[in-house]
């Protein structure tokens, strides 16, 4: 019989309290596809049946005014000249810049703050409807245990030109300080996130551009076999 799966994608080879942010008037040059259909190939069932997954969404991007709750960093405190901005669109944000390392690394991530701490153990993983570039950027956790200043990410490489959603563990993130990995953090422990976020991929450089529905936290309920 055939079987039906979520796509999980790991890094190791890449918060209930709602709010809402982002989407604006201005029209964006360049047009966004429609979320494609389940492929067959793959015997992939789409994240957003709910007879099959429960969801609950984290960041949606709705209103042009909730864009201040959202921060753009860069590396100019490293000595770097990389630049990120955010701009509104319909329905989703767009995440764009130029990652321009100098003496190090280059990096621009974008940070979210949860009004209070969020507990998300009752769910398997995050998932993100985000559209890519062709560029590999992490998806980024921190939560009120962060030793040193430690934050959990994963890889994730959504394809050019259109909208995926891909779904990962709690278990796929892996704890970073800075630019390096930090294994004595530990795993990550979703019971109290405090934040998310995205960034550009370590080795990233050059202009960049993803789009960013929402992320939520999932937990599948019915898988078919």
């Amino acid at each position: 019989m055939k079987r039906f799966c979520i796509p999980i994608v790991c890094a190791a080879l890449v918060a209930g309290s709602l709010f809402a942010l982002l989407s604006g008037p201005a029209p964006d040059p360049s047009p966004v596809p429609p979320l494609p259909a389940a492929d067959a190939a793959l015997d992939v069932l789409p994240l957003r049946s709910a007879d099959i997954y429960r969801l609950n969404q984290l960041l949606v991007f709705h209103d042009a005014e909730d864009a201040d709750r959202l921060l753009v960093l860069d590396d100019g405190f490293m000595g770097g000249e990389s630049t990120g901005r955010i701009v509104a669109r319909d329905g989703h944000v767009l995440f764009e810049g130029d990652v321009r390392p100098v003496r190090s690394r280059g990096f621009v991530s974008l940070r979210s703050s949860m009004p209070r701490p969020v507990d998300l153990s009752a769910y398997t993983g995050l998932v993100a409807k985000v559209m890519g570039d062709g560029k590999s950027y992490d998806l980024t956790v921190r939560t009120t245990d962060e030793p040193g200043g430690a934050y959990w990410k994963v890889r994730l490489a959504p394809p050019a030109g259109e909208w995926v959603e891909l779904a990962f563990p709690f278990g796929a993130f892996e704890p970073w300080r800075g630019g390096s990995p930090q294994p004595d953090a530990g795993p990550l422990r979703p019971e109290s996130v405090t934040g998310l976020g995205f960034q550009t991929g370590v080795g990233e450089s050059g202009p960049f551009r993803l789009r960013i529905s929402e992320v939520a936290a999932w937990e599948p309920l019915l898988v078919k076999g």
